[in-house]
């Protein structure tokens, strides 16, 4: 079995209710940039009835190193930036509030 090449990146996104975000951040879009790449991963409940997917987003870095720019438009619209110290983890982030301890 051959062992992992490249790095990455989850997000669990936490949504205030009281800013009119659900608490499980449906609606979200995170966008990610490393170097030249900039991806975009939303936050979906499901695509057909009885359905349900992971609200964990996944971010495939390549041989990148560090993340420039985490950029997250939370459901009600508004717009925050956050700091990736280190990759390679599950990031927790609260609307409002920054990185989960």
């Amino acid at each position: 079995m051959a062992a992992p090449t490249g790095h990455w990146l989850n997000l669990q996104l936490t949504g205030d209710v009281e800013k009119k975000t659900p608490r499980d951040a449906i609606g979200t879009v995170a966008y990610l940039s490393t170097g030249k790449m900039r991806q975009r991963m939303d936050v979906i409940s499901g695509a057909v009835y009885c359905s349900q997917n992971d609200l964990t987003l996944h971010f495939g870095l390549g041989p990148a190193t560090r993340v420039d720019n985490l950029e997250i438009q939370w459901a009600n619209g508004s717009v925050e930036t956050f700091d990736v110290p280190s990759i390679d983890k599950t990031v927790s982030l609260i609307q409002g509030k920054g990185v989960r301890k």
